[in-house]
């Protein structure tokens, strides 16, 4: 399997350091190193820190060394000790004994998105709200049509208010699909995302895709509210591309030499 990407330039350098006798021997057997190296040695953060931590947990791996800006985010999987690393150095004196970890400092848990609309601010358009209420307890799709101005946007905003609040479950779903886009928070996701793609997005930007496949909007939702405003100004094929993903609730982005499968499940409100 070719590399890509800069996760493997940590391991790489103590695999140099190794081979050629810099450092000590260590028994690498149950650690995993990942991170991007810059040239002053400093450790760079990378995607997907925390599916990289639960993969690991899973395979039977004790210690995760990573770099710190991504240490919060894995610290949410248990069974496996993260180490935070900020350069090469620092790791090298971990490893021979010379220093102890520093601990992971708690940092505030990131909202997935902008701050909801309040519900409560809405005044007059019962029915909406009613139907709102209702599509955000029996988990369904909603249509708002309307003449411009009268608050579809806000509605749909504010539905994400009354939603409750991820679980520990999902929310380790959600921060893994957001982790793995590249868009990284510092702690376990708690706020329902909310995502509004604009008309002119490709099939690859709301579905999902690239040589290296990576989520699209209808994924970045899940758990979420997806708002597609001003729906028929959306492409047809991408439209059609939709199809699929709110029935089976699975997206499945094809390759020549692989296929990835990314999670959907978020109400749709499109207007």
């Amino acid at each position: 399997m070719k590399k890509t990407g800069s996760h493997y330039d940590l391991a790489i350098a103590l695999g140099y350091l190794l081979a050629t006798s810099q450092m000590k021997k260590i028994d690498t057997a149950d650690k995993i190193f990942l991170g991007e190296l810059a040239l002053d040695g400093r450790l760079r953060p990378v995607n997907g820190a925390l599916n990289i931590a639960q993969r690991a947990a899973a395979e039977g791996f004790s210690f995760l060394f990573l770099p710190r800006e991504n240490a919060n985010e894995a610290a949410a999987i248990k069974g496996i000790t993260i180490v935070a690393l900020e350069t090469l150095r620092e790791t090298l004196d971990i490893l021979s004994g010379a220093c102890v970890p520093k601990p992971i400092a708690h940092q505030a848990e990131e909202n997935s998105a902008e701050t909801s609309q309040d519900f409560a601010e809405i005044r007059g358009q019962e029915n909406a709200k009613r139907a709102l209420v209702i599509a955000a307890a029996a988990h369904h799709n909603v249509l708002l049509v309307g003449p411009p101005g009268v608050g579809k946007s806000f509605l749909a905003q504010a539905m994400r208010g009354i939603l409750p609040p991820l679980d520990a479950e999902e929310a380790i779903e959600v921060t893994k699909i957001w982790s793995a886009a590249g868009l990284s928070p510092r702690g376990l996701m708690r706020e329902r995302p909310f995502r509004a793609p604009h008309q002119t997005s490709s099939i690859g930007a709301l579905i999902g895709g690239g040589q290296n496949p990576r989520p699209g909007e209808i994924s970045l939702a899940h758990r979420g509210i997806l708002f597609l405003d001003e729906l028929p100004e959306f492409q047809r094929n991408a439209i059609e591309a939709l199809r699929q993903p709110l029935e089976s609730g699975i997206i499945r982005v094809a390759r020549a030499k692989k296929a990835s499968f990314f999670p959907r499940d978020s109400r749709l409100s499109p207007r």
